[in-house]
C-alpha cells in the first residue's frame, strides 16, 4: 500500500490543476471540488448507522436502484449515503430521494475526512469501482466492503495484474463479491478475491423495469433510437439511416449520445448527410412530423426515448467500447440491433442472437438491411 499511496500522492497536483480547470470552465463549483477533496461533506445524522453505496455514474447507479429501493423499504434502522464520480450520478440519486454527494478522491486524507463525518457500517461498490486506499481504511475500521454486479473486462484485468501485490492485497479485503458473469468471477478470483468471499453470479441490470408508459407498436414502429452512441458510431448509423430512408421515407431517427457534450460534432455529421435536426437541449420534444433526426443531447431521459421508439440500435457495440446494456431497451419492448463489440454483455447478446431477439451488424450496409427487416410492425413485435 505504501507504493500505491506514493503513486497517488504524486498525482495530487496534476489532479488539482484539472479540478481548477473544471472550476474556471464552469463545470464544477468550489463546493463540489471540496467534496472531491474530502474538505466538505453532506450532513448526515451521526446517531444513525449508514450504508455507503458508491457508483461511478448514472449507468451503474440505475442498475442498482431497484435493490436500493427495496433495501430502503425493508430496513428503516439505517440510512444510506450515495457517492458518485459524476455530477449526473449525484443528481440522479437525489431525484430518487437519497442523500448523495461526489465521492472523495482516493487520497488517504480525503477518504479519512469523509469517514470522520459519517457513521459507516458497511460499504457497497457497484460493478468495478475499486479504490485501494478507501478499502484499506475501511478494512482497518472493520467496516465490511462488498462489490456487487462486479464486472472485470479482459483489459482491466490485465491492468490490475500489473500491480501484483497491491491488487491482491486490495481485493483480499473484500468481504463479499457478486460478479455479473462467470468470466468476471474467474478474473476476480485469479487477482486475489478470496473464494469464500464470492457470492451469486448475477447481473444487476436484469432487475431493470420500464418506468415510462410505452407507446403502441404502430405509433412507435417508424422511430429508431441510437442509444448511448460513441465517436465514429454516429457516422456509421447515419449512413445506414440514409440508405434505409430511400426505402422507408417515414422512418425517423433519435440519437441519444453517451456523452451529450458531443452534440455539436454529431450535429455536424447529421448536416453532412443532408438531414435536418432539432435538439432536446433547446426544449424540443420528439415530433415525427419535424426534421429527420432528433438529437437527444440531455442526461437522465433515456427512458423517454426507449418508450417512444420501436427499434433500438445499441451504442458502444460498433467501436471498441464493449457495448451498453440490452436490458433497458428490451424492457421497453424495442426491437434490438447491435454491433460486434459486446464484451460487456457477451453472454446476453449471444442468447439474444441465438433466439433471434437481436440482429448483429458489422457495418453500415448490414445495419441498413437490419433496420429495413423491421419495417413491419408485426416483425418488430415478434423480435421484441
Amino acid at each position: 500500500m505504501t507504493l500505491y499511496r506514493l503513486f497517488v500522492s504524486l498525482l495530487f497536483f496534476p489532479i488539482l490543476l484539472l479540478l481548477l480547470m473544471r472550476r474556471f470552465r464552469g463545470e464544477e463549483t468550489w463546493h463540489q471540488i471540496a467534496q472531491r477533496l474530502g474538505l466538505s461533506s453532506v450532513p448526515t445524522d451521526k446517531a444513525v448507522h449508514q450504508l455507503w453505496v458508491h457508483a461511478a455514474s448514472n449507468g451503474e447507479l440505475n442498475s442498482v436502484m431497484p435493490l436500493l429501493d427495496q433495501l430502503r423499504q425493508d430496513y428503516s434502522d439505517f440510512a444510506m449515503i450515495i457517492t458518485c464520480n459524476s455530477l449526473s450520478g449525484v443528481e440522479l440519486a437525489r431525484e430518487h430521494g437519497y442523500t448523495a454527494q461526489l465521492a472523495p478522491l482516493d487520497f488517504s486524507w480525503s477518504v479519512q475526512r469523509f469517514l470522520k463525518s459519517k457513521v459507516i457500517s458497511a460499504h457497497v461498490m457497484i460493478e468495478s469501482e475499486i479504490w485501494p486506499n478507501r478499502l484499506h481504511l475501511l478494512h482497518d475500521k472493520s467496516v465490511p466492503c462488498m462489490l456487487i454486479g462486479a464486472r472485470l473486462s479482459y483489459g482491466s484485468a490485465r491492468k490490475w495484474a500489473r500491480f501484483g501485490f497491491i491488487t491482491k492485497n486490495t481485493l483480499a479485503k473484500l468481504k463479499y463479491v457478486s460478479a455479473q458473469d462467470a468470466v468476471s468471477k474467474d478474473r476476480f478470483l485469479s487477482l486475489g478475491v478470496r473464494p469464500e468471499a464470492t457470492g451469486i453470479t448475477f447481473n444487476l441490470k436484469g432487475l431493470f423495469q420500464a418506468k415510462q408508459p410505452v407507446l403502441s407498436r404502430q405509433s412507435r414502429a417508424a422511430v429508431c433510437l441510437a442509444a448511448s452512441t460513441h465517436p465514429k458510431e454516429d457516422e456509421l448509423i447515419l449512413e445506414a439511416y440514409k440508405s434505409a430512408r430511400q426505402t422507408w421515407p417515414e422512418l425517423r431517427m433519435v440519437i441519444a449520445p453517451r456523452h451529450p457534450k458531443r452534440a455539436a460534432d454529431i450535429a455536424t455529421a447529421i448536416s453532412a448527410d443532408g438531414f435536418g435536426y432539432y435538439l432536446r437541449s433547446e426544449g424540443h420534444a420528439f415530433d415525427s412530423d419535424r426534421e429527420d433526426v432528433f438529437l437527444a443531447d440531455t442526461l437522465g431521459e433515456m427512458d423517454k426515448w426507449y418508450a417512444l421508439c420501436g427499434i433500438c440500435i445499441i451504442g458502444g457495440t460498433f467501436q471498441d467500447y464493449g457495448g451498453h446494456t440490452p436490458y433497458e431497451p428490451a424492457a421497453y419492448g424495442c426491437a434490438l440491433i447491435h454491433g460486434p463489440q459486446v464484451d460487456n454483455f457477451r453472454s446476453e447478446f449471444d442468447m439474444l442472437v441465438a433466439s433471434e431477439a437481436s440482429q448483429n451488424c458489422e457495418n453500415a450496409q448490414s445495419l441498413s438491411h437490419a433496420i429495413l427487416l423491421l419495417k413491419d410492425a408485426a416483425t418488430q413485435e415478434q423480435q421484441a
